[in-house]
């Protein structure tokens, strides 16, 4: 693959993580991820104006996450201590229903929602198997960019996120499915009231090809009408 195809195949990949969220995540399970990338997750929501309105953050607490999501290129362990430093618990409450929100049923492979919904084994098998499913098929869009054009692979870029959105609907149905009637009532439960957040829009479409120097008609020459 050249520069250019690894380059766009990473794009791709990572505008599929984002529609799909941990549901396409390489190396993902049941049993959940690392408790620091779900801190970083919050962190990353906090930087959404919307959440910050949401939480009624002060100035004070605005400069304050700027600065962490700085320091976090340093320290990646600190998020969640210094988090509760600058959020009230009411906030940091409201912070993770908005992430549960944002995750879907992506969040089901959590530990903590793992306990709080009282997975069983054959639940956590089942959405398992849903998880690998779709990364298998996340792959397909991959592997279907590798060895076109950048031209060709924009072209594709608004058939393909569409597509990810009908798996993305298809993926939470068939997640939801897999708890009871009381899991579900819990699940909804622990959202709290819903928030809508702006979605990133497509991709620019191609910009034409420009035409090469050589090509190009010379401007006619003025003529100077005071001679």
């Amino acid at each position: 693959m050249t520069r250019s195809g690894a380059i766009f195949a990473c794009a791709l990949t990572a505008a599929i993580l984002g529609v799909l969220s941990a549901y396409a995540q390489p190396g993902g399970s049941p049993v959940g991820r690392d408790a620091s990338d779900g801190e970083n997750a919050g962190l990353r929501l906090l930087t959404n104006n919307q959440v910050q309105k949401e939480l009624q953050l002060t100035d004070e607490q605005r400069v304050q996450i700027l600065t962490l999501t700085m320091e976090l290129r340093e320290n990646r362990g600190m998020v969640g201590q210094r988090l509760t430093e600058i959020l009230t618990s009411a906030q940091l409450r409201r912070l993770k229903e908005i992430r549960l929100q944002v995750e879907g049923p992506a969040a089901l492979n959590r530990p903590d929602m793992i306990k709080a919904l009282d997975l069983s084994l054959v639940q956590c098998a089942q959405l398992r198997a849903l998880q690998d499913q779709v990364r298998a098929r996340v792959q397909e869009f991959v592997d279907r960019t590798k060895g076109m054009s950048t031209e060709e692979r924009q072209a594709m870029m608004p058939e393909i996120l569409v597509k990810l959105e009908q798996m993305r609907k298809e993926t939470t149905g068939r997640a939801i499915e897999v708890l009871t009637p009381q899991q579900r009532e819990m699940f909804e439960k622990l959202q709290g009231a819903k928030i809508s957040l702006d979605t990133p829009p497509p991709p620019p479409k191609a910009a034409p090809k420009e035409v090469p120097a050589e090509k190009k008609e010379a401007p006619a020459e003025k003529t100077d009408k005071s001679q």
